[in-house]
């Protein structure tokens, strides 16, 4: 593999037509692709296809939390993490909600430990509250999928030992292109969030996309592409242990 994409959701209703042709694409280019199912239906489409899985719960989806739990749970030995998980204060405002996704997170982190998987970590508009969880539970190995905070932010992430992921908007987004410019190289790894955050606006992104987030890095950072594909995948392999 060049390059990992470490987040896309294959299992979408967007791929349903051509799931297996976006796949050969990936392939083709040499990118590895790490799916994140967030339902049993979701699981049911593309656990038997050639991609490395993770199972997550949806922060804001508080009524898919249980079954969640028991699909991660069921498939322990048949994924590489649990993910994505963590806390949405975009879509959830109220008090109670926000508390009962807190409760949910705490659960899923103690269900990471117990089986023994890094997590993928959502923190949309609420990067500081998911960031004291993950130091306060001790958390050792995480992604901050989409991490959309701020530089310190990132920073201090990065200092617990967590990994900042940069989706492939990174090619139109100045804060992206921040990131991707002055954090360590080997603290970034590469994904799309498919069939979101293309590189083209309005159009369905897919995973053989990683390879323009690949080239606009070692752009903004005057490197070699070729030390790009081998750091971010290298530490990706570390992370997911594959």
């Amino acid at each position: 593999m060049k390059l990992i994409d470490t987040h896309a959701h294959l299992d979408f209703a967007e791929f349903d037509s051509n799931r297996e042709a976006v796949i050969a694409r990936a392939t083709k280019e040499g990118v590895g692709i790490v799916n994140c199912s967030l339902n049993r239906e979701g699981w049911d489409k593309v656990k038997g296809l050639d991609l490395y899985h993770s199972i997550g719960s949806t922060p804001y989806h508080l009524e898919d939390f249980v079954p969640q739990y028991k699909l991660i749970d069921e498939n322990a030995d048949k994924i590489v993490a649990v993910g994505e998980i963590g806390l949405d204060y975009h879509w959830i405002k109220e008090k109670e909600k926000r508390e009962q996704e807190v409760d949910n997170f705490l659960k899923l982190l103690k269900l990471a430990k117990e089986i023994d998987k890094p997590v993928l970590i959502h923190s949309r508009n609420a990067e500081k509250p998911a960031l004291d969880i993950l130091e306060k539970e001790r958390v050792e190995k995480a992604i901050m999928h989409c991490f959309s905070g701020s530089m310190e932010e990132a920073l201090r992430a990065i200092d617990l030992g967590y990994l900042i992921s940069i989706p492939t908007n990174l090619v139109r987004s100045k804060q992206k292109q921040e990131f991707a410019t002055k954090l360590p190289l080997d603290s970034i790894i590469l994904e799309t969030d498919a069939p979101y955050l293309s590189p083209e606006p309005d159009t369905v992104n897919e995973p053989v996309n990683v390879v323009q987030s690949a080239r606009k890095i070692a752009e903004l950072r005057e490197i070699p592409l070729e030390e790009v594909e081998k750091t971010t995948t290298k530490t990706a392999k570390e992370f997911f242990r594959i």
